[in-house]
């Protein structure tokens, strides 16, 4: 038991120092898009009081740079959040097996009534039960879903044989377990506990990396032609001479 303990220690103080490390790193980003800014802007009102072509040039050159720091930004950000969510699934792990599971806020407790009389009398809900031991559910549909496991169970033989061999390949396969209840409680730590909100926190998870890049998108779709528009002012000003805009 010390030693699957300290496994869990061990690789909760592993992703408390990547944390940490994306924390510095989310810093350096957040003070090179502030530089960028007042370049870019320094340049950009340059290039319109003393007509100077290379400084509206820095300006394009910034907002290029400060779309990229951007979705940098966004990145590190969603990684914080996945690292952040992994410490609280290690800690509670780690609590777990260190026989520490009775400190769980989550007892089941809302899900007895006055007909409840079995799951009072076998500790099915409520403080020190089976439901606080076994769950880690971060939505409200999870939590329905396991009392309604825990409360009714099942006839069926081959639904019990699957129910089994799926605890088996859980427990065969740790770090998939971890994965997947590390994402359940990102989607808990963002929505709470909120029922209709929790399968759109899902797909938008999954699709992430797909969001990332639409989202970078959608700002070169403003800022080129943004840019664009701005240059063409500038030539029908004749702040920048035609002759240096063309090759």
């Amino acid at each position: 038991m010390e030693v699957i303990v300290s496994i869990f220690e061990n690789a909760r103080l592993e992703v408390e120092k990547e944390s940490e490390k994306v924390d510095k790193q989310l810093g350096i980003v957040s003070n090179l898009r502030l530089l960028v800014s007042v370049i870019g802007i320094l340049g950009f009102i340059i290039s319109i009081v003393d007509k100077k072509f290379i400084c509206f040039v820095i300006f394009l050159c910034c907002c290029i740079i400060f779309i990229g720091l951007l979705s940098w930004y966004e990145k590190l950000s969603a990684n914080k959040e996945y690292l952040q969510a992994k410490q609280k699934v290690l800690l509670r792990q780690n609590n777990r097996k260190k026989n520490q599971w009775s400190t769980f806020d989550d007892t089941g407790m809302d899900f007895l009534d006055d007909n409840s009389f079995v799951e009072k009398d076998i500790d099915i809900f409520g403080e020190n039960s089976l439901f606080q031991y076994l769950s880690v559910c971060n939505t409200e549909e999870g939590r329905k879903r396991l009392s309604t496991y825990l409360k009714e169970g099942h006839n069926n033989t081959q639904d019990i044989i699957n129910k089994q061999q799926a605890v088996k390949e859980f427990m065969e396969n740790e770090e998939l377990a971890l994965e997947l209840e590390t994402l359940s409680m990102m989607i808990g730590l963002k929505n709470g506990k909120d029922a209709r909100t929790w399968y759109d926190s899902f797909l938008e998870f999954l699709q992430m990396e797909k969001k990332l890049l639409s989202a970078f998108g959608k700002k070169c779709a403003v800022l080129l032609p943004l840019s664009t528009f701005v240059i063409f002012l500038l030539v029908l000003n004749k702040s920048v001479p035609m002759n240096k805009m063309v090759p």
